[in-house]
């Protein structure tokens, strides 16, 4: 029995954590099909949490995750506040979204959230006052364009991701956290990334991860704290999805699509226990996998995958700048398609490249 076991040695040590270090990581790994099958088989009736007046508030609502949140709430019979920058495109979705769910009211609010002024919060606050808020799901986020070092991003894209991942969360938290108090009943679900809870972080998007992994603690501590008033604060953890932002392409089981990624994700809301979910099956094996194993390893696993991204972007943006200039003196290969376009200039880009190291 472990429990009479007593170390006489230093090795004996050794040996026992060594035990207990595993089957702590086993005890994970089985807790895996738990999350993945049976936690989210139970949902909630959302009506009757939120009231048949409650309103589901989701951010970055227009494209991606942020719309298919907004879609499986109005699917579930709950009305929905879209809140996004562009206007119109709001407009757009709120159709849309009217259309496919007429017995649910969809109402939208324009913000622009990397440049919220005190009118601004002034307007989201008057009108998030004058409805019951049942949830809001702070999903508005931006990334880098690719992975690339902290000295060569701009001071702009440095000011928009601290501003829109961490400044305005936190404002449209503070905003909506009073009348739920009031009413002692409501739920905050903030998206974070992987790259904000793994261990190793996401090196080559040092501002991204740390503004993401503010999320992650923001949500810890607040979610602790929003407890003694019966509010529950959750935290929701997408690895890939084939989004605008991740510019990926859905791919069984790596990656989900927004729909799928959203309907696993609504579907652990209220579970009180859980503060940090990370929805997707598939995304949670991972996780626990990439956590259980040495640094000595993901380190340079991480490392070799950001480096060879942003080595693929730089081409790929090069290849572009060349195909501009390429066009000027070759403005017959205009009259090609696309493909046989795109072979000519990169076998051009290509020649051009070996041409240049030749001379040097």
């Amino acid at each position: 029995m472990l429990s009479s076991f007593t170390p006489d040695t230093p090795y004996e040590l050794f040996e026992l954590l060594c035990v207990l270090f595993v089957s702590y990581k086993l005890l994970r790994l089985v807790d895996i099909p738990y999350r993945a099958c049976f936690s989210g088989m139970c949902s909630k009736n959302f009506k009757v949490r939120y009231g048949e007046d409650g309103y589901a508030v989701v951010t970055g609502a227009t494209d991606g995750i942020g719309l298919e949140y907004a879609r499986e709430f109005a699917r579930r019979g709950v009305n929905v506040m879209l809140i996004s920058r562009n206007a119109s495109k709001l407009e757009v979705k709120k159709a849309e979204l009217q259309a496919t769910y007429p017995n649910v009211h969809i109402d939208v609010i324009a913000a622009d959230f990397a440049n919220l002024e005190d009118k601004d919060i002034v307007r989201l606050t008057k009108k998030l006052d004058s409805i019951n808020v049942g949830v809001l799901i702070n999903n508005c986020g931006i990334s880098y364009e690719h992975a690339e070092f902290l000295t060569d991003i701009s001071d702009e894209l440095v000011e928009r991701l601290i501003e829109i991942n961490v400044r305005a969360l936190t404002v449209m938290t503070r905003i909506v956290l009073p009348k739920m108090y009031e009413k002692r009943k409501g739920d905050i679900v903030n998206v974070t990334s992987v790259a904000g809870v793994m261990c190793t972080g996401e090196p080559l998007y040092a501002v991204y991860s740390g503004s993401k992994g503010y999320v992650n603690f923001f949500s810890r501590s607040l979610h602790h704290e929003a407890k003694l008033k019966n509010v529950h604060v959750q935290c929701h953890v997408p690895h890939l999805v084939a989004t605008k932002m991740s510019l990926v392409k859905p791919s069984w089981p790596l990656v989900p699509t927004p729909k799928i990624w959203a309907k696993a994700a609504v579907d652990h809301i209220g579970k009180t226990s859980m503060f940090m979910v990370t929805p997707y099956w598939f995304h949670n094996i991972f996780e626990v996998i990439n956590d259980a194993l040495p640094y000595v390893l993901t380190v340079p696993m991480h490392m070799n995958r950001v480096t060879t991204t942003r080595i693929r972007a730089l081409r790929k943006k090069d290849i572009i700048k060349f195909e501009k200039e390429y066009v000027k003196l070759h403005p017959e290969i205009l009259k090609m398609n696309e493909k046989e376009k795109r072979k000519t200039v990169r076998k051009a880009y290509e020649a051009d490249k070996d041409s240049k190291r030749k001379e040097q």
